[in-house]
C-alpha cells in the first residue's frame, strides 16, 4: 500500500505529497495530531512571512491543537522551515483569550486593583506588544486571539485597528509596529448552520483583516481509518477491518446527527476517541462494542441523547441493539 502518513521530524517528510497527511507531535503532552501537508506549509508560511491567519472551523476538528503544536514544539515547526528554504528561528506565541474582554476599551487597557485602589493597566494584547517589540528580529512573533468567535462585537471592533500592516496606535499614544507579528485567530466560524458555536456573526471589516483563512474540517472516513490503523500498528495492536469501517462509520454518523440538530450534548468523536473503544474492546472482550461506546463516545450525553443512540448503533453494525436500550435510565442515574 503506498505510504499516506508522514512524520514531520523525519526526513521522510520531503518525500510527502501536498494532499498526504503529517503526524505532528503533540504540545505539552497531549496526544500527536495529523494534518495535510498544504495546509500545514501554508500556515507555517503565514507565520514566517507575518500574515493575518484566520484557523476556523467545528468544535475537535483540531485548531487549538494545531496552534499549539506549532508555537510550542519546535520539532513541528523548524522542520517545515527547513522544507520551505525559511530562516529556522524559534516562534514566541502570546496566546490572549478574547473571551476575558467585556467592551472594546478593554482589548487596550482594563481597569486593575491595588492596595484597594482602582487604576488602569495595559490589556494582556497590548502586554504581548510590548514584550514583542524588541524579540522580532529573532524569532517569528504570534499573538493568538483565542476563541474570537466567543467575543462580543464590540471586542471585533477593536480588533479592526489592531490588525493591521501599519502602526497599532495605543489610545495614550503609544505606536507598536505591526511589521514582524503573525495574529492568529480561531473561531467556529465555519460551523455555523445552528448558531451553536458563535455570540455574533464574524464583522466583516475584521474579515477583511485576516489574509489567510484556514479551514480545519473532520478528516474523510478514509482516511481516519488509516491513521488508526497506524496507531494500532504502532501499539502492536489490531482489529478487524469491519469493526474499525464501523466504529468509524458510526463516528461520522454521530457528527452528521449534530449537524442536523440532535445529539447536541454528545461531544464530535475524535481519533482518540476511537482508539479508546478499540483498546477497551480488546482489554474487556466479554463486553459489547455497544456498551463500550455508551461510556467512551458519548461523553456526558443527555438522557434524551443516550435514548437515541442503540438506534443509530444499529444502523451502523446492524445488531439488535436497538432493542437493547434500558428503559430505566433516568437522570438520577447520569
Amino acid at each position: 500500500m503506498q505510504r499516506f502518513i508522514f512524520r514531520v521530524d523525519k526526513p521522510e517528510y520531503h518525500d510527502a505529497g501536498a494532499r498526504s497527511i503529517i503526524e505532528l507531535r503533540g504540545a505539552a503532552g497531549n496526544n500527536n495530531l495529523y494534518i495535510q501537508k498544504s495546509k500545514l506549509e501554508i500556515f507555517v508560511g503565514a507565520i514566517a512571512t507575518h500574515e493575518a491567519v484566520s484557523v476556523s472551523g467545528p468544535t475537535g476538528s483540531g485548531k487549538t491543537a494545531l496552534i499549539e503544536a506549532l508555537t510550542r514544539v519546535p520539532e513541528n515547526f523548524l522542520p517545515v522551515c527547513e522544507a520551505l528554504s525559511l530562516p529556522p528561528k524559534p516562534v514566541l506565541c502570546y496566546p490572549v483569550e478574547m473571551n476575558q474582554f467585556e467592551t472594546g476599551a478593554e482589548v487596550y487597557r482594563v481597569r486593575s486593583l491595588a492596595s484597594g485602589n482602582t487604576f488602569y493597566e495595559d490589556s494582556p494584547l497590548f502586554k504581548a506588544l510590548e514584550e514583542a517589540q524588541p524579540l522580532k528580529e529573532k524569532n517569528y512573533i504570534v499573538i493568538w486571539h483565542r476563541e474570537l468567535g466567543r467575543c462580543q462585537a464590540g471586542i471585533q471592533g477593536a480588533l479592526v485597528n489592531i490588525i493591521t500592516r501599519g502602526d497599532i496606535i495605543h489610545p495614550d499614544g503609544r505606536r507598536y509596529a505591526s511589521e514582524g507579528i503573525s495574529f492568529v485567530a480561531d473561531s467556529n466560524y465555519q460551523d455555523m448552520d445552528d448558531g451553536t458555536y458563535t455570540l455574533c456573526v464574524f464583522d466583516d471589516a475584521l474579515r477583511r483583516r485576516y489574509s489567510v483563512n484556514l479551514t480545519l474540517e473532520y478528516l474523510p472516513a478514509s482516511t481516519e481509518i488509516l491513521i488508526l490503523r497506524h496507531l494500532l500498528e504502532r501499539e502492536g495492536a489490531s482489529t478487524d477491518d469491519e469493526t474499525l469501517s464501523c466504529l468509524v462509520k458510526l463516528g461520522a454518523r454521530i457528527r452528521e446527527e449534530k449537524r442536523n440538530g440532535r445529539l447536541q450534548s454528545v461531544p464530535p468523536p475524535t481519533i482518540y476517541g476511537y482508539l479508546a473503544v478499540l483498546r477497551l474492546s480488546a482489554l474487556l472482550p466479554n463486553y459489547e462494542l455497544k456498551d463500550i461506546g455508551e461510556n467512551t463516545l458519548l461523553g456526558s450525553a443527555s438522557v434524551e441523547d443516550r435514548r437515541l443512540f442503540p438506534a443509530l448503533y444499529h444502523d451502523v453494525f446492524g445488531s439488535d441493539a436497538a432493542n437493547d436500550a434500558d428503559i430505566s435510565i433516568g437522570s438520577d442515574l447520569l
